[in-house]
């Protein structure tokens, strides 16, 4: 999956802030005009593609996230909520360390990321509140790095705090379903539930 505005189009809606470009329609021939009816599956289908679509998630990553927001005490959605929010290339991507999940996950990957002084390499893994993650030194030269953090896509949200100078950024508190700026706004939250209610 790579940010090319397809993922938007799909679905309709902006899946990254700035996606969809100047074809602000849904793919196919009923696109501009949106006269296109969908059954309750089909609706839910379309809601839960929008989130993992933004989350840049494989469709078992996303089932096994979900089988673990069920079994976690609480609300499943603002469960599901967290341990996306958590996710260690969210993370970077909230505090505009990257133009893109895409892009935070590469710097996970190639090693250029810390979490608590030790080099984590998965872009999944959960970040707990307090821990701190940090660019590496090396890395804090780069062109692309520096320039997501002068030039920031979004507000970082309320539940991290960041610190450009020392390039960290850590997650004050466990965010909340209805905190999350993008992609939650707007979303029927119940749609997503009752789509792998059937699996779980």
């Amino acid at each position: 999956m790579k940010s090319n505005g397809s993922y938007s189009r799909k679905v309709g809606r902006e899946v990254w802030h700035g996606d969809m470009g100047k074809k602000n329609y849904r793919k196919g021939q009923h696109g501009p005009s949106g006269m296109t009816k969908r059954s309750v599956f089909g609706k839910q289908l379309l809601e839960k593609q929008y989130v993992r679509y933004h989350y840049g998630l494989m469709e078992k990553t996303m089932f096994n996230l979900m089988k673990r927001a069920k079994k976690m005490k609480g609300n499943t959605i603002d469960n599901i909520a967290l341990l996306l929010e958590s996710r260690l290339a969210t993370l970077l991507y909230r505090a505009n360390f990257a133009k893109s999940i895409f892009a935070a996950g590469q710097m996970v990957l190639h090693g250029k990321v810390k979490v608590n002084g030790k080099r984590i390499n998965l872009r999944g893994y959960n970040v707990k509140v307090g821990d701190v993650v940090e660019i590496v030194e090396p890395y804090r030269s780069n062109e692309n790095l520096n320039s997501s953090i002068t030039n920031p896509i979004t507000q970082s949200p309320d539940y991290i705090v960041v610190d450009k100078d020392k390039y960290s950024v850590s997650l004050a508190r466990e965010p909340g379903f209805k905190e999350i700026p993008f992609p939650f706004k707007g979303i029927d939250s119940n749609l997503i539930i009752s789509y792998y209610s059937r699996r779980l």
